[in-house]
């Protein structure tokens, strides 16, 4: 088990993100047998619950708060692996790995890169959480079925919080619960992404329009995307869309034609002026051209 402990390689000195600073961190570890690479990803981009209007008075309450409400961060890990059998004893041994443990690794990632992942998941407890494309679709199912046959609007109860949009409360429902885990989901490279989002992304929730929003961009269907934030009504939750990919012009993302402003039109008109060559330039350039031939 000595070879299947990985490698810090990446020189970062924060190892998890920080709200109040880069919301993603990613470290890479490299096993020392195979020389896989293990890419983990801790991130708070997946939020969907909308900041609070009120700063200065949320952030009162929280100080006054005698307990904290219990946060779930997703850690993603992607291994990077050479090409080789042997490392893998043939898939029989991860095939058997899987069907002890109930794990999804594939079947020609080397050993010690599978036991290194699985062993950090069994030391922290998280044994449960520890998902791949199949269970992940589970857990995304269980809380579809609980938004769909429970009548549970609001966030629970916690504190003083009134859980409004000055003083959001800072527990989840289970609407931005489904809304977080569409975007695990893509995350996780699950190749049916597609036929979730279009499923929730109309829904009556801007919870789930908001994660919908944010797994088509993670899973690279940019005009998926474009639709669903020209579908969404102006407010709160358009502009925390829009935020989540740089363009040129804001308004182009919900227009269905790309347009200017005429200040801009102005600009790009004094810019591009017609020049008029000298009556001589012709010659000057056939004389260059025989120049270079000859």
């Amino acid at each position: 088990f000595f070879f299947a402990i990985p490698e810090l390689r990446s020189d970062s000195k924060d190892m998890w993100g920080q709200a109040d600073g880069p919301g993603v961190v990613m470290n890479v570890f490299r096993c020392i047998y195979s020389k896989s690479l293990i890419w983990v990803k801790v991130h708070f981009s997946s939020e969907v619950k909308l900041p609070p209007t009120d700063l200065v008075l949320f952030k009162k309450l929280w100080k006054e708060q005698s307990e904290y409400p219990q946060t779930l961060t997703p850690v993603f890990i992607r291994v990077v692996w050479p090409d080789n059998v042997k490392m893998c004893a043939g898939g029989g041994l991860v095939r058997s790995f899987n069907l002890l443990l109930g794990t999804e690794f594939a079947r020609d990632m080397p050993i010690d890169a599978a036991l290194a992942i699985a062993y950090v998941s069994a030391w922290a407890g998280r044994e449960a959480d520890l998902l791949g494309v199949k269970k992940m679709r589970q857990r995304v199912q269980a809380w579809e079925n609980r938004v769909l046959f429970r009548s549970q609007d609001r966030c629970p109860d916690f504190g003083s919080y009134p859980g409004t949009s000055e003083l959001p409360s800072p527990s989840y429902s289970d609407k931005e619960r489904l809304g977080m885990h569409i975007q695990y989901l893509a995350h996780v490279g699950d190749p049916e992404i597609e036929s979730v989002i279009r499923r929730w992304m109309f829904f009556d929730s801007g919870a789930i329009r908001l994660g919908c929003a944010k797994a088509a961009l993670e899973s690279g269907n940019t005009s998926l995307f474009l639709e669903i934030v020209r579908g969404e009504v102006p407010g709160r939750y358009r502009k925390s869309m829009m935020r989540c990919i740089r363009s040129r012009k804001k308004r182009d993302l919900y227009d269905r034609v790309p347009r200017l402003n005429d200040d801009d039109f102005r600009g790009i008109r004094e810019k591009i002026r017609p020049v008029s060559l000298p009556s001589s330039a012709p010659m000057r350039v056939e004389h260059r051209i025989r120049l270079e031939t000859q």
